[in-house]
């Protein structure tokens, strides 16, 4: 068995996504080729020598953690040479100021901007249910259970099973997108064929395999040029908004947690911000003083 194929069966049993275990492959390859040499010959003089090669190019903090992660991974795990990165220090993340989540009229905004009605659906899905966009791009049919009002996330982050509550504003919403699209099934957002296909005498207006994440993220971009926000907005804030505006109606953080698929709630915690309207609502211990 290759390098490559050892280090992805541990990845896969670990349960890290596709996008994770591509990005640690990339880490290993940037590694070997910084030094041209077998990953047999590195150690932590060599790991910890492309680690100040990053510092010099002014990589972000984020590049360096992942790579430090991929290294641990391997040399850990796969190479059965744990003293490789034991010397070697962990790079330390930049804390980014808390962006503050999407308001209610900044989500009316994005989605009355929306380009047509799929676009809309999948805005209205994101925000009414804070699912990830991977999430929602695996999202089936069969995974709507209308007897229990649940929706069955079987794709989650780390191969995390959970549920969240279908509505009856959220059923009304895909009843309406499956009926109006007409969609073959078993994907609720499945690719559009395109103009030259259907052409072509295609039986369904659809691909079998889910839309793209890249196609979704324009969609946003988009609808916010058009609405004027003053800010950008990506499917990722319409997850912080749920988890946000969940916490301000009074949802327990610990039921927030859950519902997001966080396996900390110091995650949840960090993830999420408080509005200012929350902040003005605040008591002042002054006032309750009564002088």
């Amino acid at each position: 068995m290759s390098l490559y194929d050892r280090m992805e069966a541990v990845m896969v049993v670990r349960g890290l996504s596709p996008r994770t275990r591509a990005a640690y492959h990339r880490r290993v390859e940037l590694l070997v080729a910084f030094h041209d040499d077998p990953v047999g010959g590195i150690g932590s003089d060599e790991v910890m020598r492309y680690f100040l090669h990053l510092r010099a190019l002014g990589r972000a903090p984020a590049t360096l953690a992942v790579s430090w992660a991929a290294f641990k991974l391997l040399f850990d795990s796969v190479l059965q040479r744990p003293e490789v990165m034991n010397t070697v220090p962990r790079p330390r993340s930049k804390k980014r100021a808390p962006i503050p989540a999407p308001t209610r009229e900044e989500v009316r905004a994005l989605v009355a901007a929306a380009g047509n009605r799929y676009q809309r659906t999948v805005m209205l899905v994101l925000y009414g249910t804070g699912l990830r966009l991977s999430e929602l791009r695996q999202l089936r049919a069969e995974d709507l259970d209308t007897r229990t009002q649940l929706i069955h996330i079987r794709s989650g982050k780390g191969d995390k099973a959970r549920t969240v509550h279908l509505s009856e504003s959220l059923l009304r919403t895909f009843r309406d997108h499956w009926a109006y699209h007409q969609l073959p099934g078993p994907l609720l957002f499945p690719t559009a064929l395109t103009c030259a296909e259907r052409a072509h005498g295609a039986r369904f207006a659809w691909r079998d395999w889910p839309v793209g994440a890249s196609t979704i993220q324009r969609w946003f971009q988009r609808a916010g040029a058009r609405a004027d926000l003053k800010r950008k907005f990506t499917p990722h804030d319409m997850r912080r908004a749920y988890g946000t505006q969940l916490l301000e109606a009074g949802v327990d953080l610990r039921q927030v947690q859950v519902l997001l698929g966080h396996s900390d709630p110091r995650t949840t915690i960090r993830y999420l911000s408080v509005s200012a309207a929350l902040v003005r609502r605040t008591p002042c211990p002054l006032e309750m003083l009564g002088a």
